[in-house]
């Protein structure tokens, strides 16, 4: 009976692991990411699918670099969700997680890095084919509309897929980004060296001259002080040269 139940559960597992591979990561050069579809994401976000939904091959792929909690996110995800009863069957979601996943964190900024040279500056970071919305607003909804209708359009074989483009070269390492960043934070501190160094020197000179002002203002009292005294002291031997003397008088 045991051998039966082993034999059983090693039968399952062909099928079921490879499944949960193929659904929970992304594979790029060579490495594999953490990542959700739709349903997952949603119901992270305690959001209810809507509509009927599955995927295939057919549709294009809208990956999403995002953070857990973020509300431009769950605005985005908002929108993607009230557009499946009509375009669903255009598009599936492949989601990258980057505030808990400092593997996701890289593979965003190496991915901007790569279509804009330069780092991601927030989430959501959405990308569709060669379009790449930098964050949500409302007034991308007819542009994303677009892209996905374009790609789907687009015969299969020319979509653009940026991981695909990756692998033909330029797609920067882990540890390029981590310069790159680096060096950005030098220039800011550099920066923001130079603008204390200049407060500083206008601190330093306005000491200086107050300084300055309260020597003078205390040199002129003295000086003031002491031509009081004098001017005291001449009236007073002026008046005493003044003073007439009587002549003391005889002794009778």
């Amino acid at each position: 009976m045991k051998k039966y139940l082993v034999l059983l559960l090693m039968v399952t597992s062909l099928f079921v692991i490879p499944f949960k591979v193929e659904a929970g990561y992304k594979t790029v050069l060579g490495d594999d990411y953490e990542t959700k579809n739709l349903k997952e994401t949603l119901e992270s976000e305690e959001m209810q699918l809507s509509g009927n939904y599955s995927e295939s091959d057919k549709q294009v792929t809208i990956y999403l670099f995002r953070g857990q909690g973020c509300s431009f996110c769950r605005a985005f995800l908002t929108y993607i969700n009230s557009i499946v009863p009509e375009y669903g069957k255009y598009f599936k979601l492949v989601s990258f997680e980057v505030w808990n996943n400092e593997q996701n964190w890289y593979l965003l900024n190496r991915t901007s890095y790569f279509l804009d040279k330069q780092l991601a500056q927030g989430v959501p970071y959405i990308i569709i084919g060669e379009k790449v919305f930098g964050g949500y607003s409302e007034e991308y909804n007819e542009d994303i509309v677009k892209a996905i209708k374009t790609l789907y359009d687009t015969p299969k074989a020319d979509r653009y897929d940026v991981f695909e483009k990756a692998a033909e070269g330029g797609f920067p390492t882990k540890d390029e980004i981590i310069q790159i960043a680096n060096e950005l934070n030098g220039e800011e501190e550099g920066e923001n060296n130079s603008q204390s160094s200049g407060t500083d020197t206008k601190s330093n000179l306005l000491i200086i001259l107050c300084t300055l002002g309260f020597v003078a203002a205390g040199t002129v009292a003295v000086i003031l002080y002491e031509r009081s005294r004098f001017n005291r002291l001449e009236y007073l031997l002026r008046k005493s040269a003044t003073v007439k003397v009587e002549p003391k008088s005889k002794k009778k």
